[in-house]
């Protein structure tokens, strides 16, 4: 199911809907620490895909087709801007995978 993100397009898999029922899909970004042993690394940004109870991120883009999905501002903004075809995949040990999303100035 493909659903329009701006000007991108965001492709969901049909396991994730069957996995999702009535449970909102959570599309944010989180800062890792580097694989460094000191603290001169810089942090990492990386995408997460969770399935929650409800909606948690103030500041987002929320939309309510077939599933219940909502995406961070940084999220939105780079689909947007870079016209990205993004794709959310079931993995073996049923997490969801982001798949063809680059982050274009993420905080």
């Amino acid at each position: 199911m493909k659903i329009q993100i701006g000007k991108g397009t965001l492709d969901i898999d049909e396991k994730i809907i069957n996995l999702t029922g009535n449970k909102v899909i959570s599309i944010s970004i989180v800062s890792v620490q580097g694989a460094c042993t000191d603290n001169m690394c810089p942090l990492i940004k990386k995408t997460v895909c969770t399935i929650v109870d409800n909606y948690i991120l103030k500041n987002s883009f929320k939309a309510e087709y077939p599933v219940k999905i909502e995406i961070a501002d940084d999220v939105y903004y780079s689909i947007d801007k870079e016209r990205q075809n993004v794709k959310l995949k079931s993995s073996f040990n049923k997490k969801i995978e982001v798949k063809g999303l680059s982050l274009v100035s993420a905080v």
